[in-house]
């Protein structure tokens, strides 16, 4: 089934495809032909630090990575965990590790953003500071705080879906919240927890399109499943 070819694009893997923009930061030799920058989510390599996934990603032939809240650094590094409060100095370790290994993270989360502006900018702050396309959250009570910062750093909100009966299991749920909001927000499509919710992945990103800033990709027998 077409289906099942496109949820087996990266079997056993949960996988981000940035979608490429007027401000993303993503390299041209990262892309596709088609526009894509595909990237490997940390989280698939959760019980390794952040250097050693970046170093698996390279091996897989990926583009990029999606970096999550918490995963430790490695290496010279030690426990140092990735995230906002990450000094600068850790963050160009980062960056040079990617470097080194022909990579370059695309995207952050998923992650909850706080409301307050202060505490919120700190999340936009380090996206700027490793040039992310994007941060990917759940956080849709923060909406007016993120809409601001989003079009302020030119960076994109991506709200993430897990499965029923989370509160964004729904796409229509986030659809209604950012109608008419500034183009920097949209979804990142996780096609697996749809088809998990026993919704048709392809029909709902036909509905959304315009909206979808990245996906997330997962393997699924079925859906429902």
């Amino acid at each position: 089934m077409k289906r099942r070819s496109l949820f087996t694009m990266i079997p056993a893997a949960s996988a981000l495809l940035a979608m490429r923009s007027k401000g993303a930061p993503i390299a041209q030799n990262a892309l596709t032909p088609a526009g894509f920058g595909i990237s490997v989510q940390c989280w698939s390599f959760k019980e390794f630090t952040l250097f050693e996934a970046i170093e698996m990603a390279a091996a897989a032939g990926m583009g990029g990575v999606e970096v999550f809240p918490g995963q430790k650094l490695g290496g010279e590094h030690g426990d140092a965990k990735f995230g906002p409060e990450l000094p600068d100095d850790k963050i160009q370790a980062v960056l040079a590790h990617l470097k080194k290994h022909g990579l370059a993270a695309y995207n952050f989360g998923v992650t909850g953003i706080p409301k307050e502006e202060d505490k919120a900018r700190k999340f936009f702050d380090l996206a700027k500071k490793m040039n992310l396309y994007g941060i990917t959250t759940e956080s849709l009570d923060a909406l007016d705080t993120l809409e601001k910062l989003a079009a302020e750093y030119d960076i994109k909100v991506c709200f993430h879906n897990h499965p029923k009966p989370t509160a964004l299991w729904n796409p229509e749920t986030v659809w209604k919240a950012i109608d008419g909001r500034h183009k920097n927000i949209g979804y990142c499509a996780d096609i697996g927890h749809w088809a998990s919710s026993g919704l048709d992945p392809l029909e709902v990103v036909g509905k959304i399109a315009p909206r979808v800033h990245s996906f997330h990709m997962k393997d699924r027998e079925s859906i429902g499943k």
